[in-house]
């Protein structure tokens, strides 16, 4: 009755991270964009639990699921998986959890927030808004020290290009980066980079100190 999946890709989109591609078994109950997984992985002989958000579509035709692992200096899971992830590797998937996710009846305007691994809900959110043909004013913004650090940064752009009511802010910490924004999280930027933001239905995702 356990919730199990087998990776089926790797891929590593910056130097500190790691994409895994997952087939989960039928246990498995699929998810609403936003919320989080338990993923376990045994090391060494032991079972290790992290908690990541699922950043594919919530209505991915093969029901398959996708995390990207950012690793930390600390982080014994996540460099584990970044650095021995391979195709055909067996984990364990616990049921979807979490109350923060779209929804159901979709807001007319939405403002998505996000800072380093916290783009995966996000990214899942706006997947997941495209599929639905979603016509509402979505904004994306997203913060990193520079853009060699910005994870998906060619889908987003894509993203972009092709849905005229998508927004994509780019902020970096890192001057000449190129981005709408440089700096860090604060009210003053938002006011003038979002000015509706206090219309927008909100999701943020980010370290502690955002």
């Amino acid at each position: 009755h356990e919730g199990r999946a087998e990776i089926t890709a790797v891929r590593h989109q910056t130097s500190d991270s790691v994409t895994l591609a997952l087939r989960p078994n039928g246990n498995w109950q699929g998810f609403q964009a936003g919320q989080f997984v338990r993923l376990t992985v045994e090391i060494n002989g032991v079972r290790q639990t992290r908690c990541y958000s699922p950043a594919n579509s919530a209505h991915t035709r093969d029901d398959g699921i996708e995390l990207t692992v950012k690793a930390h200096p600390t982080g014994y899971v996540s460099r584990f998986l970044r650095d021995k992830a391979r195709a055909g590797m067996i984990v364990t998937l616990s049921q979807a959890d979490g109350s923060f996710a779209l929804p159901a009846h979709r807001p007319p305007r939405i403002l998505l927030i996000s800072a380093g691994s916290g783009i995966t809900p996000m990214m899942s959110m706006l997947r997941t808004l495209c599929d639905e043909s979603h016509t509402g004013r979505i904004t994306f913004l997203h913060y990193s020290s520079a853009a060699k650090d910005l994870i998906y940064a060619g889908e987003l752009a894509t993203i972009a290009g092709r849905y005229p009511n998508v927004e994509l802010l780019r902020a970096f910490v890192e001057p000449g980066q190129g981005g709408e924004l440089q700096g860090l999280f604060q009210r003053e930027q938002i006011s003038g980079a979002v000015p509706d933001y206090t219309e927008a239905a909100t999701f943020l995702c980010g370290p502690p100190a955002m």
